[in-house]
Formats: C-alpha cells, structure tokens, sequence
C-alpha cells in the first residue's frame, strides 16, 4: 500500500486526534480515579494500622503482666525451696540437739541434792524421740 503525502498527514491527524481523544475521555478520568483510590487507600491503612496499634498495645501489657506473674511464681517457688532447705537443716540440728541431750541426761545425774527420788526412763519416749527424728531426716532430704 502506497499512500500518498496527503493521505499520509491526514492518517497522521486522526491518529494525533485519537489519542487526544483517549487522553481528554480515558486517561484523565482514570489519573482522578487512581488519585480517589489512592486517598482511600491511604486513609483505610491509616485506620487499620491505628486499629492494629491499640491491639498491639494490648498484647504487650498482656504480655508485661504475664511477665510480673512468671518473676512473682518465680521468687515464691524459690522462697518454698529455701524453707524446705531451712526445714531439713532444722530437722537435723534438733536431731543433733536431741542427741547431746541424751548423752548430757545419761552421764550426769539429775538432782544430786535428792539421791532418794527414783528417776525412771522409759526406754520407749527416748526410742520415740530418736524414731521421730530419723523420720523427719528421712523427709527432709
């Protein structure tokens, strides 16, 4: 096909002339519409990220008071612990306690000044006492 100069311009007109046709009833239109969106867009994000923010600082006082409770379970566990430890140490000086005194009560004489009073031990109190303390040993670690 050979198109003369004439027609040449003239196809070269109604192409210019069509694409500032698209350009006046598409794409300004369209530049408007993208501009709306965007706006939405920006303002819809704004509102989630708000709305997201205060969700988050929820969670992190959730997360702070989880955290004071874990330190505060923490300290009373380790409080329990130290009285069981106390509790086992006690057992055994009371055990040791017991012991010297039985020893102190066989060697010595109650009350020299009253020879004629009878002092009676029963071999069973002293058995108890030993029994009691080797059990409380025993349950204290």
């Amino acid at each position: 096909m050979n198109w003369n100069p004439v027609e040449q311009n003239s196809y070269r007109g109604l192409i210019g002339m069509f694409q500032r046709l698209k350009e006046a009833v598409v794409r300004r239109p369209l530049r408007a519409f993208k501009a709306v969106g965007r706006w939405f867009e920006r303002r819809l994000a704004r509102r989630i990220s708000e709305r997201y923010a205060d969700e988050i600082e929820q969670f992190a006082a959730l997360n702070h008071a989880i955290q004071e409770l874990q330190k505060s379970l923490t300290a009373r566990l380790e409080r329990q612990e130290a009285y069981q430890w106390d509790h086992a140490a006690l057992a055994r000086r009371l055990a040791a306690l017991e012991d010297h005194v039985n020893g102190l009560l066989d060697l010595a004489a109650l009350d020299e000044d009253e020879l004629e009073r009878n002092v009676v031990r029963l071999p069973l109190t002293e058995t108890l006492a030993a029994t009691t303390a080797v059990g409380q040993l025993r349950r204290a670690g």
